[in-house]
């Protein structure tokens, strides 16, 4: 089977789209090469919307570790800070690593 390359598919899309070709000289050669952009079109069109779909759950997926790992940084952040404060406040003298 010979390769077509991109512009032809293009052109062969283009040219069902806009009913482009001629009566005249539409023959054998357009039709495959139009049943060829046509299926091609279709596989290009599944294959897009699989991996759109992947895409979305995987964002979901990272949106969320995303906002608990946001909790849980925070919750930190504010427990190290009221330890700190809590240590100065109240500090244990022994703590301190004096003799």
């Amino acid at each position: 089977m010979n390769e077509m390359n991109i512009n032809d598919r293009n052109n062969a899309i283009e040219a069902l789209q806009l009913k482009t070709i001629p009566v005249k000289t539409y023959t054998a050669g357009h039709a495959k090469l139009i049943g060829l952009a046509i299926r091609l079109n279709d596989k290009s069109t599944s294959v897009y919307k699989a991996v759109f779909e992947q895409a979305k759950t995987r964002l979901r997926l990272f949106k969320k570790w995303t906002d608990w790992s946001w909790w849980i940084s925070a919750f930190l952040f504010a427990l190290g800070w009221g330890l700190g404060l809590l240590g100065r406040l109240y500090g244990v003298p022994e703590a301190a690593g004096g003799n």
